[in-house]
């Protein structure tokens, strides 16, 4: 695993409510939690592959990973990689051939909806992601903030370092519920995944002052390096990946 500043991350499946719609479930917490742990650790070892040999617009984006990686660097039991990459596949964010190691394809192609995912600021060590080893793997909380880090990356703008969101669009977008907002950012501030939270009182268009129309300002993880001036250097290829714009764009958000 190269250390790029940040991995490109598909992101259209979120901002199609899937991960609303499939990773809400009261009796799959721990499923949920080893699914969306293996797709990050997949954005940061996958690469963008032409396999048409025709225009780029054909490209594929694909990882390569054993289990026993995933195990590692997810801090998973191989049953939870099993069950959590099953999950993956049932809500077509990825398909899988091959058999000891594995050919993970992201749906939908190279270009279609994409975020950047802090790499350098988050893996420690080339193989090491210490926020991953902070999860107990079963609570709804960790969930919720997998989640949250999820939707904070897709609703990034690319030409600011922060993003700003009420607390009504996450709960819609992520499905995650009012009340269990805070303990999932907690938790990703206590693993380092957020590194600043501002108060920014309530929306101008409030109607009143509820929790759901709460403004608040998020800074992820790298984020100094995620706008449009950032590089990131692919060193296996030496290949020069230029910032590009942010697919999604959250409606309601500011």
């Amino acid at each position: 695993m190269t250390m790029m500043l940040w991995s490109k991350m598909p992101s259209k499946w979120i901002t199609e409510g899937k991960m609303r719609e499939y990773f809400s479930s009261g009796n799959q917490i721990s499923d949920d939690i080893a699914a969306l742990k293996i797709f990050i650790v997949l954005c940061f070892f996958a690469k963008q592959v032409n396999r048409s040999n025709s225009r780029s617009y054909n490209d594929v984006f694909e990882a390569k990973a054993t289990y026993d990686q995933l195990t590692e660097i997810c801090s998973l039991s191989r049953a939870l990689v099993c069950r959590g990459l099953k999950k993956l596949e049932k809500a077509e964010v990825l398909k899988s051939a091959g058999v000891r190691s594995k050919i993970y394809t992201f749906e939908g192609g190279a270009f279609q909806g994409w975020c950047k995912l802090p790499k350098r600021a988050i893996v420690k060590n080339e193989e090491r992601i210490p926020g991953m080893a902070a999860f107990h793997n079963r609570y709804s909380h960790e969930r919720n903030a997998l989640k949250l880090f999820l939707y904070l990356l897709t609703s990034r703008s690319n030409s600011k370092r922060y993003v700003d969101l009420s607390r009504g669009i996450i709960a819609k977008k992520t499905g995650i519920p009012l009340d269990e907002i805070d303990g999932a950012l907690g938790f990703l501030c206590s693993i380092r995944f957020v590194s600043k939270v501002e108060d920014r009182g309530f929306l101008a268009s409030a109607i009143r002052c509820d929790h759901e129309y709460r403004l608040h300002r998020y800074w992820v993880a790298g984020s100094e390096s995620l706008n449009y001036k950032s590089y990131s250097v692919e060193s296996d290829d030496s290949v020069l990946v230029r910032n590009a714009e942010v697919y999604a764009a959250i409606n309601g958000q500011f």
